[in-house]
């Protein structure tokens, strides 16, 4: 009976130290993180059904001057650089200009991986995707 006991105890604790291992591990963290930011674009309410939606939207929260909002229209991946930028261009008093170069793009067009793209006349330009989580237009580039 001791024999055995001595085995399960080994098991156990071969077992427990692997289970330590792998979670504290490289891969266990990515996998953590990949269902973080599965989680996050599946809960994700900012964007519009449809690009223009999510353009509109983008102007609006420029208007207000509202940078923290303005960046939650752009991919998850870009909202701290783009709430910085934006902040830093609102204290530069650049909103604005931002506000009458986005306002002054013209209808969208949408390739074949279904990318859509806005651009004004003097080739400033807005590309757009489609979030698989949310189906939210999110802004991709600016």
């Amino acid at each position: 009976v001791g024999g055995v006991v001595i085995v399960v105890l080994g098991i156990g604790a071969i077992s427990g130290v692997q289970y330590l291992k792998y979670r504290y591990s490289p891969e266990y963290k990515t996998y953590k993180e990949a269902q973080r930011l599965i989680k996050e674009y599946n809960e994700d309410p900012y964007g519009g059904n449809t690009p223009e939606e999510t353009l509109q939207l983008f102007i609006d929260a420029l208007k207000k001057g509202d940078t923290d909002l303005a960046s939650k229209y752009f991919v998850m991946e870009k909202w701290s650089k783009k709430t910085e930028e934006l902040r830093i261009g609102k204290e530069k008093g650049n909103l604005d200009k931002l506000v009458g170069i986005v306002s002054k793009m013209g209808s969208g067009q949408r390739n074949s991986t279904g990318t859509y793209f806005f651009s004004t006349k003097d080739g400033f330009g807005m590309q757009l995707i489609q979030t698989k989580a949310s189906k939210k237009w999110k802004i991709e580039e600016l």
